[in-house]
């Protein structure tokens, strides 16, 4: 072969080595990408799993807290009913006070007229007790 046709087939020899080294480089690059998309994929299948894991979390709180709810709705609803009971107490009490007060002064007084009439008696009692112990003098002083 004469050289003009040896360097050309050399230099498409060249030019084919220096294009398969590009396509080397170049798919050496586009698997580190594929790679690298991979594990982003990877990466976001475990990001789903933990989102997924954290929505079935806050459903199953979202569950306790309407239960909650209900109970608190119906705790209240008994609150009422008994403060309601409460103020229907107070009322009752307030109209037994009411209708003590009369009855109270009432009985105070006539307690304090007995207490001042027993004090007169015991006060004529001890007169007479007094006047009988001087009869008893008298009469023993005259034997």
């Amino acid at each position: 072969m004469d050289k003009e046709t040896r360097e050309f087939l050399e230099s498409i020899q060249l030019g084919i080595n220096d294009f398969k080294t590009e396509m080397n480089e170049r798919f050496d690059r586009v698997e580190g990408r594929l790679d690298k998309l991979e594990t982003g994929q990877d990466k976001l299948e475990v990001g789903q799993d933990k989102l997924e894991t954290g929505q079935d979390k806050l459903e199953t709180g979202q569950d306790k807290l309407e239960k909650g709810q209900i109970n608190l709705e119906t705790g209240q609803e008994k609150l009422k009913i008994g403060q309601e009971n409460l103020r229907v107490g107070q009322e009752e009490i307030k109209t037994i006070i009411g209708e003590l007060e009369p009855l109270n002064a009432s009985r105070h007084l006539e307690l304090k007229n007995s207490i001042d009439k027993l004090r007169k008696d015991l006060s004529t009692v001890e007169i007479v007790t007094a006047s009988n112990y001087e009869y008893i003098s008298k009469l023993k002083n005259a034997r």
